[in-house]
Protein backbone atom coordinates (compact mmCIF):
# COMPACT_ATOMS: atom_id res chain seq x y z
CA UNK A 1 0.00 0.00 0.00
CA UNK A 2 1.41 3.79 -0.72
CA UNK A 3 -0.37 5.07 2.30
CA UNK A 4 0.89 4.94 6.28
CA UNK A 5 -1.12 5.95 9.34
CA UNK A 6 0.23 6.25 12.73
CA UNK A 7 -1.21 8.03 15.53
CA UNK A 8 -0.86 10.23 18.86
CA UNK A 9 -3.32 11.08 21.21
CA UNK A 10 -5.11 13.84 19.66
CA UNK A 11 -5.16 13.42 15.82
CA UNK A 12 -4.19 10.78 12.78
CA UNK A 13 -1.21 11.53 10.67
CA UNK A 14 -1.32 9.98 6.97
CA UNK A 15 1.98 9.66 5.31
CA UNK A 16 3.09 8.23 1.80
CA UNK A 17 5.83 6.18 1.32
CA UNK A 18 5.73 7.69 -2.39
CA UNK A 19 7.41 11.09 -3.18
CA UNK A 20 4.32 12.80 -3.18
CA UNK A 21 3.29 14.08 -0.46
CA UNK A 22 -0.35 13.35 0.73
CA UNK A 23 -2.70 16.52 1.69
CA UNK A 24 -3.73 17.65 5.06
CA UNK A 25 -6.67 15.30 6.05
CA UNK A 26 -8.63 16.93 8.86
CA UNK A 27 -9.35 13.51 11.08
CA UNK A 28 -9.81 14.03 15.10
CA UNK A 29 -8.09 11.14 16.77
CA UNK A 30 -9.76 12.00 20.38
CA UNK A 31 -12.48 9.55 20.67
CA UNK A 32 -12.98 6.04 22.18
CA UNK A 33 -13.58 3.57 19.49
CA UNK A 34 -11.13 2.06 16.97
CA UNK A 35 -10.14 2.22 13.18
CA UNK A 36 -11.28 -0.13 10.47
CA UNK A 37 -9.13 -0.53 7.13
CA UNK A 38 -11.90 -1.85 4.50
CA UNK A 39 -10.60 -5.53 2.69
CA UNK A 40 -9.27 -3.19 -0.74
CA UNK A 41 -7.19 -1.56 1.51
CA UNK A 42 -7.47 1.81 0.51
CA UNK A 43 -10.13 2.93 2.99
CA UNK A 44 -10.12 3.84 6.93
CA UNK A 45 -13.10 3.96 8.70
CA UNK A 46 -12.36 5.66 11.83
CA UNK A 47 -15.24 3.97 14.48
CA UNK A 48 -15.58 7.33 17.51
CA UNK A 49 -17.71 5.18 20.07
CA UNK A 50 -18.31 8.00 22.06
CA UNK A 51 -18.70 10.65 19.77
CA UNK A 52 -21.20 8.11 17.71
CA UNK A 53 -19.75 9.06 14.50
CA UNK A 54 -18.07 7.01 11.85
CA UNK A 55 -15.74 8.86 9.40
CA UNK A 56 -14.48 7.14 6.29
CA UNK A 57 -11.75 8.33 4.58
CA UNK A 58 -10.95 6.88 1.07
CA UNK A 59 -7.41 7.48 -0.50
CA UNK A 60 -8.26 5.87 -3.57
CA UNK A 61 -7.12 9.01 -4.84
CA UNK A 62 -4.23 9.96 -2.56
CA UNK A 63 -4.30 13.44 -3.89
CA UNK A 64 -7.86 14.43 -3.43
CA UNK A 65 -9.00 12.32 -0.49
CA UNK A 66 -12.88 11.32 -0.20
CA UNK A 67 -14.06 11.93 3.15
CA UNK A 68 -18.01 10.43 4.27
CA UNK A 69 -19.46 11.21 8.03
CA UNK A 70 -22.33 9.19 9.37
CA UNK A 71 -23.66 11.14 12.52
CA UNK A 72 -24.79 7.87 14.62
CA UNK A 73 -25.86 8.21 18.45
CA UNK A 74 -25.46 5.17 20.13
CA UNK A 75 -23.13 3.64 17.63
CA UNK A 76 -21.21 1.01 19.36
CA UNK A 77 -19.30 -0.59 16.50
CA UNK A 78 -19.17 -0.69 12.81
CA UNK A 79 -17.41 -3.51 10.13
CA UNK A 80 -16.78 -3.10 6.70
CA UNK A 81 -18.79 -5.24 3.95
CA UNK A 82 -16.44 -7.18 1.89
CA UNK A 83 -16.89 -5.42 -1.33
CA UNK A 84 -15.48 -1.79 0.47
CA UNK A 85 -18.53 0.02 -0.54
CA UNK A 86 -20.35 0.33 2.81
CA UNK A 87 -20.27 -1.07 6.47
CA UNK A 88 -22.68 -2.87 8.60
CA UNK A 89 -23.24 -0.68 11.96
CA UNK A 90 -24.52 -1.36 15.26
CA UNK A 91 -26.45 1.06 17.57
CA UNK A 92 -27.85 0.90 20.93
CA UNK A 93 -31.47 1.92 20.73
CA UNK A 94 -32.55 0.57 24.08
CA UNK A 95 -31.40 -1.20 27.12
CA UNK A 96 -31.39 -4.34 26.00
CA UNK A 97 -31.92 -3.97 21.83
CA UNK A 98 -29.27 -3.58 19.44
CA UNK A 99 -30.28 -1.64 15.90
CA UNK A 100 -28.17 -3.51 12.98
CA UNK A 101 -27.68 -1.88 9.50
CA UNK A 102 -26.03 -2.05 6.31
CA UNK A 103 -24.79 1.29 4.97
CA UNK A 104 -23.57 2.18 1.51
CA UNK A 105 -20.69 4.84 0.76
CA UNK A 106 -23.14 5.85 -1.89
CA UNK A 107 -25.59 7.04 0.51
CA UNK A 108 -27.94 4.16 0.49
CA UNK A 109 -29.29 2.71 3.55
CA UNK A 110 -30.54 -0.59 3.86
CA UNK A 111 -33.73 -2.11 6.67
CA UNK A 112 -32.51 -1.33 10.14
CA UNK A 113 -32.63 -4.78 11.99
CA UNK A 114 -33.45 -5.09 15.87
CA UNK A 115 -32.11 -7.21 17.93
CA UNK A 116 -32.31 -8.32 21.31
CA UNK A 117 -28.74 -8.73 22.89
CA UNK A 118 -29.62 -8.12 26.50
CA UNK A 119 -28.28 -5.13 28.94
CA UNK A 120 -24.51 -3.60 28.54
CA UNK A 121 -23.14 -5.27 31.44
CA UNK A 122 -19.40 -4.10 31.80
CA UNK A 123 -18.97 -2.05 35.08
CA UNK A 124 -16.99 0.38 32.29
CA UNK A 125 -19.34 3.07 30.57
CA UNK A 126 -17.95 2.54 27.26
CA UNK A 127 -19.57 0.20 24.97
CA UNK A 128 -18.26 -1.65 22.04
CA UNK A 129 -18.54 -4.70 19.83
CA UNK A 130 -16.56 -5.81 17.03
CA UNK A 131 -19.25 -6.62 14.02
CA UNK A 132 -17.60 -9.14 11.84
CA UNK A 133 -18.77 -9.91 8.84
CA UNK A 134 -18.71 -13.08 6.71
CA UNK A 135 -16.86 -13.36 3.44
CA UNK A 136 -19.80 -13.80 1.37
CA UNK A 137 -21.54 -10.31 2.81
CA UNK A 138 -24.94 -12.21 4.44
CA UNK A 139 -23.82 -12.78 7.64
CA UNK A 140 -22.68 -10.62 10.58
CA UNK A 141 -21.44 -11.93 14.23
CA UNK A 142 -22.05 -9.29 16.94
CA UNK A 143 -18.74 -9.81 19.76
CA UNK A 144 -18.60 -7.65 22.81
CA UNK A 145 -15.33 -6.08 23.89
CA UNK A 146 -16.61 -5.52 27.43
CA UNK A 147 -19.49 -7.73 28.13
CA UNK A 148 -19.74 -10.61 30.69
CA UNK A 149 -22.99 -11.87 28.33
CA UNK A 150 -21.38 -14.53 25.61
CA UNK A 151 -22.45 -17.93 24.11
CA UNK A 152 -20.24 -20.74 25.38
CA UNK A 153 -17.87 -22.24 23.48
CA UNK A 154 -19.52 -25.67 23.56
CA UNK A 155 -22.83 -24.86 21.89
CA UNK A 156 -23.29 -23.23 18.45
CA UNK A 157 -23.91 -19.70 17.49
CA UNK A 158 -27.60 -17.89 18.16
CA UNK A 159 -29.25 -16.69 14.97
CA UNK A 160 -30.81 -13.34 16.54
CA UNK A 161 -32.44 -12.63 13.23
CA UNK A 162 -32.75 -14.04 10.14
CA UNK A 163 -35.57 -12.92 7.45
CA UNK A 164 -33.88 -13.08 3.99
CA UNK A 165 -31.84 -9.87 4.69
CA UNK A 166 -28.79 -10.03 7.07
CA UNK A 167 -28.22 -12.78 8.93
CA UNK A 168 -26.75 -11.66 12.65
CA UNK A 169 -25.51 -14.33 15.00
CA UNK A 170 -24.15 -13.47 18.71
CA UNK A 171 -23.62 -12.20 20.75
CA UNK A 172 -20.08 -14.14 21.97
CA UNK A 173 -17.61 -12.81 23.72
CA UNK A 174 -14.02 -11.32 22.51
CA UNK A 175 -12.01 -11.64 20.50
CA UNK A 176 -12.99 -11.44 16.88
CA UNK A 177 -14.14 -14.41 15.14
CA UNK A 178 -12.72 -15.53 11.99
CA UNK A 179 -14.82 -16.53 9.35
CA UNK A 180 -14.22 -19.84 7.03
CA UNK A 181 -13.47 -18.56 3.37
CA UNK A 182 -16.74 -20.49 2.62
CA UNK A 183 -18.92 -18.29 5.16
CA UNK A 184 -20.01 -21.24 6.56
CA UNK A 185 -17.79 -22.02 10.22
CA UNK A 186 -16.18 -19.73 12.48
CA UNK A 187 -12.99 -20.01 14.78
CA UNK A 188 -12.04 -18.60 17.71
CA UNK A 189 -9.73 -19.13 20.31
CA UNK A 190 -10.93 -20.26 23.38
CA UNK A 191 -9.82 -20.24 27.17
CA UNK A 192 -9.11 -24.29 26.54
CA UNK A 193 -8.06 -23.77 23.19
CA UNK A 194 -9.74 -23.97 19.69
CA UNK A 195 -13.53 -23.80 18.81
CA UNK A 196 -15.20 -24.46 15.89
CA UNK A 197 -18.72 -23.58 15.27
CA UNK A 198 -21.60 -23.92 12.53
CA UNK A 199 -25.22 -23.96 12.68
CA UNK A 200 -25.23 -27.46 13.64
CA UNK A 201 -22.44 -28.22 15.24
CA UNK A 202 -19.41 -26.78 18.20
CA UNK A 203 -15.88 -28.38 18.34
CA UNK A 204 -13.59 -27.77 20.28
CA UNK A 205 -9.48 -29.01 20.62
CA UNK A 206 -7.55 -28.66 23.82
CA UNK A 207 -4.38 -27.36 23.14
CA UNK A 208 -0.88 -27.11 25.31
CA UNK A 209 -0.39 -23.83 26.49
CA UNK A 210 -3.62 -22.30 24.60
CA UNK A 211 -4.10 -19.83 21.65
CA UNK A 212 -3.00 -16.76 21.69
CA UNK A 213 -3.45 -14.04 19.23
CA UNK A 214 -5.76 -13.77 15.56
CA UNK A 215 -6.64 -16.90 14.63
CA UNK A 216 -6.31 -17.39 10.54
CA UNK A 217 -7.33 -19.75 7.65
CA UNK A 218 -4.65 -21.17 6.00
CA UNK A 219 -7.45 -23.00 3.31
CA UNK A 220 -10.73 -23.80 3.98
CA UNK A 221 -9.40 -27.31 5.31
CA UNK A 222 -6.72 -25.61 7.22
CA UNK A 223 -5.95 -23.25 10.64
CA UNK A 224 -3.07 -21.74 12.17
CA UNK A 225 -3.77 -20.93 15.53
CA UNK A 226 -1.05 -19.43 17.14
CA UNK A 227 0.81 -19.54 20.18
CA UNK A 228 3.42 -17.89 22.55
CA UNK A 229 6.10 -19.05 20.88
CA UNK A 230 4.83 -21.75 18.18
CA UNK A 231 2.15 -22.05 16.10
CA UNK A 232 -0.20 -25.05 15.16
CA UNK A 233 -1.79 -26.20 12.03
CA UNK A 234 -5.17 -27.69 12.80
CA UNK A 235 -7.67 -29.72 10.58
CA UNK A 236 -10.73 -27.61 11.37
CA UNK A 237 -13.44 -31.21 10.02
CA UNK A 238 -11.19 -33.34 12.42
CA UNK A 239 -10.46 -30.97 14.99
CA UNK A 240 -6.47 -32.06 14.89
CA UNK A 241 -3.29 -30.98 14.83
CA UNK A 242 -1.77 -31.83 11.86
CA UNK A 243 1.46 -29.86 12.01
CA UNK A 244 3.54 -27.52 14.50
CA UNK A 245 5.69 -24.88 13.52
CA UNK A 246 8.68 -24.20 15.69
CA UNK A 247 10.08 -20.95 17.00
CA UNK A 248 12.79 -19.92 18.21
CA UNK A 249 11.68 -15.98 18.79
CA UNK A 250 11.12 -15.27 22.26
CA UNK A 251 8.16 -13.02 21.59
CA UNK A 252 6.27 -12.22 18.65
CA UNK A 253 3.25 -12.56 16.24
CA UNK A 254 1.81 -14.74 13.74
CA UNK A 255 -0.04 -14.29 10.38
CA UNK A 256 -1.36 -15.65 7.46
CA UNK A 257 0.08 -14.24 3.95
CA UNK A 258 -1.98 -16.14 0.96
CA UNK A 259 -0.82 -19.34 1.08
CA UNK A 260 2.05 -19.02 3.58
CA UNK A 261 2.90 -18.55 7.50
CA UNK A 262 4.76 -14.84 8.74
CA UNK A 263 6.35 -14.91 11.94
CA UNK A 264 7.65 -11.51 13.22
CA UNK A 265 9.57 -12.17 16.78
CA UNK A 266 12.83 -11.02 19.09
CA UNK A 267 15.59 -13.05 18.46
CA UNK A 268 18.47 -12.20 20.27
CA UNK A 269 17.90 -8.35 20.33
CA UNK A 270 16.95 -8.61 16.81
CA UNK A 271 13.48 -8.28 14.91
CA UNK A 272 12.79 -10.71 12.47
CA UNK A 273 10.22 -11.63 9.94
CA UNK A 274 10.24 -15.11 8.83
CA UNK A 275 7.87 -16.81 6.66
CA UNK A 276 6.89 -20.68 6.33
CA UNK A 277 5.04 -22.80 3.94
CA UNK A 278 1.65 -24.00 4.45
CA UNK A 279 3.03 -27.32 6.07
CA UNK A 280 5.36 -25.37 8.58
CA UNK A 281 8.61 -25.58 6.81
CA UNK A 282 10.94 -22.58 6.29
CA UNK A 283 10.53 -20.85 3.59
CA UNK A 284 13.34 -18.65 2.71
CA UNK A 285 15.90 -16.40 4.85
CA UNK A 286 14.87 -14.31 8.02
CA UNK A 287 14.43 -10.59 7.42
CA UNK A 288 15.84 -8.76 10.10
CA UNK A 289 13.79 -5.55 10.93
CA UNK A 290 16.31 -4.15 13.05
CA UNK A 291 20.15 -3.42 12.55
CA UNK A 292 22.42 -6.20 13.56
CA UNK A 293 24.44 -3.95 15.93
CA UNK A 294 20.90 -2.45 17.47
CA UNK A 295 19.26 -3.85 20.57
CA UNK A 296 15.31 -4.63 20.02
CA UNK A 297 13.45 -3.99 23.32
CA UNK A 298 9.71 -3.91 21.98
CA UNK A 299 8.11 -7.13 21.21
CA UNK A 300 5.22 -6.47 18.06
CA UNK A 301 2.09 -6.34 19.04
CA UNK A 302 0.01 -5.95 15.48
CA UNK A 303 0.98 -7.66 12.25
CA UNK A 304 -0.77 -7.54 8.70
CA UNK A 305 0.46 -8.73 5.96
CA UNK A 306 -1.07 -7.82 2.07
CA UNK A 307 -0.27 -9.10 -1.00
CA UNK A 308 1.13 -5.84 -3.07
CA UNK A 309 -0.22 -4.53 -6.04
CA UNK A 310 -0.50 -6.23 -9.45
Amino acid sequence: TDTVMGNNYFSWAFASLSREPLPVVPARGSYGGGERWSPDRVKVALVAATDGRVTVLDFTDPGAVLTTDWDLPGMIGAGWLPGSDGMVVARRVAQTVVEVVVRGLDGTVGTPQRVDVGPFTSSDDFEMIELVVSPDGRSVVLAHVQSDRAVLDDVPLSVLADDGRLRIMGPTAYPVRSWSPSSDRLAWASDRGLAVVDDETARHLDLPDGAAGQIDWLAPDRLLVPGSDRAWLVDPVAMAVTGTIEDPGATGIWAVAGDRVVRAALADGVLLVRWYRADGTPDGPDLPLTDPGGTAVDAPTCLDVQPAPD
